[in-house]
């Protein structure tokens, strides 16, 4: 199986006070994140960690990989000191790259430790994994990124590592949320009282597929009946640019 995380910070007092990490101390933190870790994952499974796992040195970044299941593959972050000391034994991890991708379940994630407005795979309906914002202006983040984008930082998934079919849940919910706000616009920008209203339809029946669909439907629908161009800007600043992109084909072809 395989298993993502990223912004571990092993090693790094100052963070627990930044994310509000519920820890004393960093032993405690260290200690508790090694036990979650080996809760999940068992030796054969992969684990991709997208960046900033320690804080550490070479050593103690070795003596807590030991302590790791599974095979571990590495993302670089900006704060993994440990790869420029040269004692460091790389071959600890299956890999060590600035990005990566891989394919599970017939979708492919692409791979990052940064968060990327426009990835590669972006407009083939791929999906991204980043960290390095922690817990952060989660909504800003999430108003900016594609839905099916996830931040998979320690601090916002558990602290500990988290499956991707767990994470397939996480970006079809993402897409209900976004079909939600989508249809809450239509109904401001052109009312319809023969239409149901939000409390009538049951959006967690919607998966990403039709989510997607339906959100282009209603993207034309408002650009063929919204004429203030100031205002469709404004309004369709959150709609995701792939179905945005089908919708005014849509509109421009009717």
């Amino acid at each position: 199986m395989k298993y993502v995380i990223s912004d571990l910070h092993f090693n790094h007092a100052n963070v627990i006070a930044m994310d509000h990490r519920p820890f004393s101390d960093v032993n405690e933190m260290n200690a508790t994140l090694i036990e979650n870790w080996n809760k999940v994952v068992l030796p054969k499974d992969e684990v991709y960690i997208l960046g900033d796992l320690s804080f550490g040195s070479a050593e103690e970044v070795t003596s807590i990989i030991k302590q790791l299941k599974g095979r571990k593959y590495l993302i670089r972050g900006n704060h993994d000191y440990f790869l420029n000391d040269e004692t460091f034994d790389t071959t600890q991890f299956e890999w060590i790259k600035d990005l990566s991708h891989f394919k599970e379940n017939h979708i492919q994630y692409q791979l990052c430790h940064y968060p990327i407005l426009e990835y590669n795979g972006y407009f083939s309906d791929h999906c991204f994994l980043y960290g390095h914002v922690h817990n952060n202006r989660q909504k800003y983040f999430q108003r900016l990124m594609s839905p099916n984008a996830v931040n998979v930082g320690a601090s916002m998934i558990g602290y500990k590592p988290i499956s991707v079919a767990e994470i397939e849940k996480i970006i079809t919910a993402q897409w209900q949320a976004k079909l939600e706000s989508v249809y809450k616009l239509k109904n401001q920008l052109i009312p319809d009282t023969n239409e149901m209203s939000l409390d009538e339809i049951d959006f967690s029946q919607y998966d990403k597929s039709v989510s997607q669909d339906t959100i282009v439907n209603i993207v034309t629908n408002i650009l063929e009946n919204v004429e203030d161009d100031e205002l469709l800007e404004t309004a369709l600043d959150t709609v995701p640019a792939p179905q945005l992109q089908k919708a005014r084909l849509n509109a421009m072809l009717s």
